[in-house]
């Protein structure tokens, strides 16, 4: 029973016929490579790619598929190019060269991919490989080995003892040089970037090979328009101020930008950094400060961009703190507030009034109709999408 519910669920069938599609293509790969047959080995990545998509075109746009595909294709096209550089007769260091030889190979082809997606790049990969592509091959050896003496009580116990010991030592390895200073460089690409780093290392291939200057200059011209697409996007940013209200699930964000200085005010900032992380790396904006009371920022009440803000908040309702008529620019009501708003209107009197997702369907619209009876501009974030005013346009 365990084997029919297994085979029959569509997630596992997926994973499964992923996994064994991938394992084909290494293996005619390694087949083509071991009888010297460079110009099938395209032919099979290709092919293999192209059973994968006809399963699911959707792969097309999954990291893991495009990562793998670009490791593999520029381990084939580099790797020897790389090893030719540095000729030896000595079989060890012919093996420490292939090593690296792979290694930055693999780290051209995904490069562009690993800044769109991660926006890091590793700054100790060769170190990394020199000794996680050893390790990973003996820990694939040994449960090969494990599988095929598992019957054999003391034998299996001695070769799972060494698997177990592997597995530890090359996570070990690896997380010691995670831990490094400078492991990591923070790299923030767009995809325009991404499509012209691409064409950087294509062309100065082109150029390796042929030696024409046009293929040359094209890629230092790429190079040229990857810095100004940066230096576009950090001008912009520095002629900025934007007033941000986030499309969280359970908690309201809000977020002060400031050329690239970056406030939040936020429940929950793991929340937060899962919505707005990725906007704030590509348009390089400081990490954010969490605002509480401040010069600026004090019991829900800010000016900023020349505007009244008014944050309402459970205190402010509880306390009855708001006992006078005030003249606001934006109100904006969030966490799961649900005030009265006959009540809250006799003394707030807002230009606009901005709810955020937290606030129930039903309750948003009754806040619309409050808006309508006051003539007081609306916006729900959960209809909308996240409120963005720029001050400066």
């Amino acid at each position: 029973m365990v084997v029919f519910i297994y085979f029959f669920d569509p997630t596992k069938i997926q994973k499964i016929v992923v996994i064994h599609i991938i394992t084909l293509m290494f293996s005619f790969v390694a087949i083509g490579s071991s009888l010297e047959r460079k110009s099938q080995i395209y032919n099979t990545v290709f092919m293999s790619a192209f059973f994968m998509l006809l399963y699911n075109p959707d792969y097309l746009f999954d990291v893991g598929f495009q990562l793998s595909y670009a490791a593999v294709l520029s381990i084939i096209f580099f790797q020897a190019p790389i090893s030719n550089l540095f000729p030896t007769q000595n079989k060890a260091l012919r093996w420490l060269r292939d090593l690296f030889a792979v290694s930055l190979a693999a780290q051209l082809g995904t490069a562009p991919f690993t800044l769109y997606y991660f926006h890091q790049f590793p700054n100790y990969f060769l170190i990394t490989n020199l000794v996680a592509i050893p390790l990973s091959s003996l820990v694939i050896y040994l449960a090969m080995l494990l599988l095929a003496v598992s019957f054999v009580p003391f034998v299996s116990v001695a070769v799972a003892f060494l698997l177990k010991w592997s597995l530890w030592l090359l996570n070990f390895l690896i997380v010691s040089i995670k831990n490094l200073p400078f492991s990591l460089s923070e790299i923030t690409f767009d995809f325009k970037q991404m499509i012209l780093v691409i064409l950087v290392i294509a062309f100065f291939s082109i150029y390796f090979y042929t030696k024409k200057f046009a293929s040359l200059f094209l890629g230092l011209l790429s190079i040229l328009i990857v810095g100004l697409i940066s230096l576009h996007t950090k001008y912009k940013t520095l002629n900025s101020k934007l007033l941000i209200v986030y499309s969280g699930q359970k908690n309201g964000h809000i977020n002060f930008l400031n050329q690239d200085n970056n406030y939040v005010i936020s429940s929950d900032s793991a929340e937060l950094q899962k919505i707005a992380s990725s906007f704030w790396r590509l348009n390089y904006i400081r990490k954010p400060q969490i605002l509480n009371n401040n010069a600026w920022f004090l019991d829900g009440f800010t000016y900023f961009g020349n505007k009244r803000i008014l944050v309402l908040t459970d205190e402010l309702l509880k306390n009855k703190s708001i006992q006078k008529s005030i003249k606001v620019d934006y109100l904006i009501i969030g966490n799961k507030l649900k005030p009265k708003m006959d009540q809250l209107l006799e003394n707030v009197h807002p230009t606009k009034i901005i709810v955020d997702k937290t606030i129930s369907e039903w309750y948003t619209e009754s806040i619309r109709k409050a808006c309508i009876q006051h003539d007081i501009a609306f916006y729900s974030v959960a209809e909308n999408g996240a409120y963005i005013l720029n001050f400066i346009d």
